[in-house]
């Protein structure tokens, strides 16, 4: 996939920090699809169809995050674990992502509450993803 995708471009731009701080690698997956990742993290990116997604995903196995228990986290659900104010009103941002503009919006809210509030998770600290596996792993029982 060639690196001239527009929705690429920007994502790269707005969590440039990612690479530059904290030594995630870039990769374009596909047309509106990216991935920052390390060893043990990524974060995936999407836009198509009027939608717009930003998911977590733990990459290691061990006691904790055991395989056939989804090891993907919605990143607001993570942000809000760590503050659940952090979020504007739902009226601020738009409901469908039509334009490069529109998830330009929350390619710009997702990075800075990103840097922001998961600044543990992003160096490795993954004790709030462990509560909520533990909670997802409880709920399902």
């Amino acid at each position: 996939m060639p690196q001239t995708d527009p929705f690429a471009t920007l994502a790269r731009r707005r969590f440039a920090f990612l690479e530059s701080d904290h030594s995630f690698a870039f990769r374009v997956i596909d047309s509106g699809y990216v991935r920052f990742e390390q060893p043990e993290l990524e974060l995936n990116l999407c836009w198509s169809r009027w939608e717009y997604s930003a998911i977590l995903q733990v990459r290691r196995e061990d006691a904790v995050f055991r395989p056939y228990v989804s090891r993907q986290f919605a990143l607001h659900t993570v942000v809000l674990a760590f503050d659940p104010a952090a979020y504007p009103s739902s009226g601020e941002l738009p409901l469908d992502v039509k334009t490069l503009e529109d998830v330009d919006r929350y390619l710009l809210l997702d990075a800075a509450l990103l840097r922001k509030h998961c600044v543990p998770v992003l160096d490795g600290d993954f004790a709030v993803l462990e509560a909520m596996y533990k909670g997802r792993e409880t709920s399902d029982r």
